[in-house]
């Protein structure tokens, strides 16, 4: 059973504790967490593309400040979540590596790769560590199931890659 699937199903009380720690996440920071969201399904849709495109796409949608942000964290993300890089490789390179390891994966292998990316791109984008990865983790499974999943953010993000 997938992280997504075991929280998805846990008990109300930490539905409710998860919703109170969303409230008390700034608004900036909320934000950063549903664009990474956005990003990672930008990646998901545009997996054969070069990273050039991937990155203009995710440009389109998200603006050129995030983009630089994540660039700058890329390197980070894609050994976070196994992927080999190498050496000498330009952070565009990077992310076009994470997309195509997205390819082969659908469903609940999908959502974990989402979470994955989406926290340690948290953990590193958002100031001052203010979201630590223990409880990144939980607060991003819950903000995919509760806040972005159906959202307007979700359907945009899978327009700019249609």
């Amino acid at each position: 059973m997938s992280l997504f699937s075991c929280l998805s199903k846990a008990e109300s009380n930490v539905q409710t504790a998860l919703a109170k720690e969303w409230a008390a996440v700034p608004a900036t920071d909320q934000n950063v967490i549903l664009e990474i969201l956005q990003m990672a399904n930008v990646l998901k849709a545009n997996n054969t593309l070069n990273g050039d495109a991937i990155v203009a796409a995710i440009t389109k949608l998200l603006g050129q400040s995030f983009v630089t942000g994540f660039l700058g964290v890329v390197d980070k993300v894609a050994a976070n979540i196994g992927i080999e890089v190498p050496a000498a490789s330009t952070p565009v390179q990077t992310l076009q590596l994470i997309a195509s390891s997205l390819t082969p994966k659908s469903g609940t292998s999908w959502e974990d790769e989402v979470l994955s990316i989406a926290v340690y791109s948290l953990t590193n984008l958002v100031p001052g560590g203010a979201i630590v990865r223990a409880i990144a983790i939980p607060l991003v499974q819950w903000v995919f199931d509760n806040v972005f999943n159906g959202s307007a953010a979700a359907t945009a993000s899978l327009a700019v890659a249609a």
